[in-house]
């Protein structure tokens, strides 16, 4: 291998996990503060339950566009490009819908756009694996968590349309006892 094929994946690696940066900053101080008062849909888990799955399907998404932009030359220039647009648009969409979902707490919207991500994401399963058949095995994870994201965000819409704290109970008024 040439040294620019190592620059080319240290390329795209550094974009995935640049975009995962983008997303967790628009997320973390809202997870850290409102989103754990929230009244969670049921089968939804803290937010530390998602850590591992994002920095797998940075990872997954990376490697397979690398993968893709290697086979350049061979499968011809339009198909290559086509799926490195669908590499680009998928990473743009998944920014976007922590920025809607956490940033704005808008959960129409981040289901609408993690849909869309999932569309996205099939279309470029399908062009990678027409390409090379490695890549689109990479992106079968992609595909999956992207959704069971989308079914998570329809459930927080679903839920009541928007986002409801939890009430404090209010404490009991003391008891006297009678003298």
């Amino acid at each position: 291998m040439k040294d620019y094929h190592f620059a080319a994946l240290a390329a795209l690696m550094g974009l995935s996990f640049l975009t995962g940066g983008v997303a967790t900053a628009l997320a973390r101080q809202r997870v850290e503060g409102w989103y754990r008062t929230l009244t969670r849909p049921e089968k939804v888990p803290e937010p530390p339950a998602y850590g591992w799955e994002w920095k797998s399907v940075y990872v997954f998404m990376g490697a397979a566009a690398w993968l893709v932009w290697l086979t350049g030359p061979q499968w011809g220039v339009a198909m290559v490009r086509l799926a490195l647009i669908l590499y680009f648009v998928m990473l743009g969409l998944n920014a976007l819908w922590s920025g809607l979902f956490f940033g704005l707490a808008r959960a129409r919207a981040a289901a609408a756009t993690v849909a869309a991500q999932w569309l996205v994401t099939l279309a470029a399963l399908i062009v990678f694996w027409n390409i090379w058949i490695l890549p689109g095995v990479l992106l079968v994870p992609v595909l999956l968590w992207t959704g069971y994201l989308a079914i998570r965000s329809f459930a927080w819409w679903r839920h009541g349309r928007q986002f409801v704290r939890l009430q404090a109970q209010p404490a009991a008024p003391p008891t006297r006892l009678a003298a």
